[in-house]
């Protein structure tokens, strides 16, 4: 009897994580690739996309590494402080970022780290939300857990997969969530793109010269 109960809570608890789990919302369609965005809870939730960067890897990597270089693409991104360099591929990094009313500015403290592979790379974010003193004006963000891996496709061509865990004020209205879950990230990564497109370019250019 107990190892009936046990299956039927097992099976029970499988589904309900299956269900969290493929209750993915599509965003609008775009060029730059492919969005979704679950609603986990009241105050969590994940995004994730599959972009395609018309540029080398190592480009990409220019770019993405260049960390005072982010006012450039990250969305509404208004300013940033490399705070602490740890190793070449390492540190903590501070964000102040717009956003749109009712919402206060969204300020956030990040642990990252680069790990590079064979004809790959992979940069890991988390929130250190305690490293600096909250400022009431803003809100601050107190979860947050991104993956973003970069793989070479071809000598022009690279592809990100991206995976955010994120936590926000509880109950947020749908206008900002699509906004929060859709158009920040969709901005973001459209940028990020476009920036090593160019970055591309002008060293082609420059190499013909």
């Amino acid at each position: 009897m107990h190892r009936i109960i046990f299956i039927y809570l097992f099976l029970l608890l499988s589904y309900t994580a299956y269900s969290q789990d493929s209750e993915w919302n599509k965003c609008d369609d775009c060029e730059s690739g492919n969005f979704y965005y679950q609603k986990v809870d009241k105050e969590n939730y994940k995004v994730t996309a599959k972009v395609r960067i018309n540029s080398p890897i190592k480009d990409v990597y220019k770019v993405v590494s260049d960390i005072e270089s982010y006012n450039n693409w990250v969305y509404n991104n208004d300013y940033v402080d490399l705070v602490e360099e740890k190793t070449q591929f390492s540190g903590i990094l501070y964000l102040l970022i717009n956003t749109p009313f009712p919402l206060n500015d969204i300020d956030a403290i990040l642990n990252y780290n680069f790990e590079i592979l064979d004809s790959a790379f992979i940069l890991r974010q988390n929130c250190l939300p305690d490293y600096y003193p909250v400022n009431k004006k803003l809100q601050r963000i107190l979860r947050y857990d991104a993956v973003w891996k970069f793989k070479m496709i071809d000598s022009n061509t690279t592809e990100l997969y991206y995976l955010v865990k994120m936590g926000g004020p509880r109950n947020l209205p749908d206008f900002i969530l699509k906004v929060l879950l859709c158009s920040g990230p969709k901005t973001t990564l459209d940028n990020l793109r476009n920036l090593c497109v160019h970055l591309s370019e002008n060293q082609r250019d420059n190499s013909c010269l």
